[in-house]
């Protein structure tokens, strides 16, 4: 069975401050988008 997320608009807030938290590490919005949703799901 395939589960698409649909929560990833809901998680920009949370995207922005990991990106802005971690700017010395070399990141991007993909990166900062799996660690939101794993934060989300409590993965």
């Amino acid at each position: 069975m395939l589960n698409i997320d649909t929560g990833t608009v809901d998680d920009l807030p949370k995207i922005r401050a990991i990106l802005e938290k971690h700017v010395d590490f070399p990141a991007n919005f993909a990166d900062a988008s799996l660690v939101a949703l794993c934060e989300r799901i409590k993965l």
